[in-house]
């Protein structure tokens, strides 16, 4: 399912109120708060869509992506130097 990433605090239907990570001192870079589409009301999934749409065009959340995959090394190993063997 996909996930958000919680921008500003969302008052969902049921439940406290979720607010998104603030850096503090201790924790300048702290793990985004996510939260399931499943969250978001909508009778039909496709308003379900359209509300989550809403949201993102409004700076309330974000789609989470996933991390990309490492780059791979660009240079090549050089060959070892054989030894002459006498």
């Amino acid at each position: 399912m996909q996930q958000y990433i919680v921008l500003k605090p969302i008052s969902p239907p049921a439940g406290a109120i979720i607010e998104p990570a603030v850096p503090t001192a201790a924790d300048p870079a702290p793990a985004p708060v996510l939260v399931d589409a499943g969250l978001f009301s909508g009778e039909t999934d496709d308003e379900r869509a359209a509300n989550i749409d809403r949201l993102i065009a409004q700076g309330v959340i974000a789609p989470m992506v996933a991390d990309p995959a490492p780059p791979l090394p660009t240079t090549r190993a050089r060959p070892v130097a054989r030894q002459n063997e006498e």
